[in-house]
């Protein structure tokens, strides 16, 4: 397994094969890229930035995200969504470049130890036709997540 430990205090794992890039962007942490399949490259995301108003509500902070998608992208059709006392998990399909994809997204508040608490989001985006077949490791790449410190 490939880890990735972040200056903000997590551990990420994504297969060997994968690659793992720092910041790429403001607001993104992580982001793992799969060797490329069908002309794009699957991906899990991290974005962790301060907690907000929605996200002390996880019905409304998953509902908020949704909407968020269905407006930043085409074709968003929310296809599954469920909320628990400790977060939210979504399943969405979207089309970007005439390419359908498929985006499981995990989302939590993070007490990070003696600091303080942050909005975690980790998007994982696979072309809808291998879908299917990576979900289980996209899945255990979600799981992998630990603060630093934190046992296995």
């Amino acid at each position: 397994m490939l880890r990735a430990e972040h200056s903000l205090g997590f551990t990420l794992d994504a297969p060997d094969s994968w690659e793992a890039v720092h910041d790429p962007s403001p607001g993104v942490a992580l982001a793992f890229l799969a060797p490329e399949a069908a002309a794009f490259r699957p991906n899990v995301v991290a974005t962790v930035g301060p907690t907000t108003a929605e996200s002390g509500d996880l019905g409304a902070w998953q509902r908020a995200a949704a909407d968020g998608l269905g407006e930043s992208v085409d074709d968003f059709q929310l296809l599954d969504a469920e909320v628990d006392e400790e977060g939210f998990r979504q399943l969405a399909v979207y089309v970007d470049a005439h390419r359908s994809l498929t985006l499981e997204q995990w989302a939590w508040r993070w007490q990070r130890p003696g600091l303080d608490t942050l909005d975690v989001t980790l998007s994982a985006t696979v072309p809808t036709l291998l879908y299917d077949t990576m979900a289980d490791e996209l899945a255990t790449v979600a799981a992998s997540w630990r603060s630093l410190g934190e046992a296995e």
